[in-house]
C-alpha cells in the first residue's frame, strides 16, 4: 500500500528510464534541456513586457462596457 492511498489520489510513478533533475541553479531543468543565452532571455523578456503593456493599455471596446453595465444593473435589481 502506498502512503498516498489514504488521500484517494492517484500518484503516478515515473518509469525507471525517466530523465533526472539536474542539480544547481536550474533545479527544475532536465539534463538535456538547452539553456538560452542571458542576452536572448533578456530580449524575450523585454518583448513580452512590451506586448503585455500594450495589451493592458488597450481601451476596452464600447460594446463590452455596455454589457458590463447591463450585467451590473441586473445584479443590483436582483439584490433588491
Amino acid at each position: 500500500m502506498n502512503s498516498h492511498d489514504s488521500d484517494n489520489k492517484s500518484v503516478p510513478i515515473p518509469p525507471k528510464d525517466a530523465p533526472t533533475v539536474s542539480p544547481g541553479p536550474l533545479s527544475a531543468a532536465v539534463e538535456n534541456d538547452i539553456i538560452l543565452d542571458p542576452k536572448i532571455q533578456e530580449a524575450i523578456g523585454q518583448s513580452l513586457k512590451a506586448y503585455y503593456d500594450d495589451l493592458v493599455n488597450t481601451p476596452m471596446p464600447d460594446r463590452f462596457m455596455v454589457l458590463l453595465a447591463e450585467l451590473s444593473a441586473k445584479e443590483l435589481k436582483n439584490d433588491k
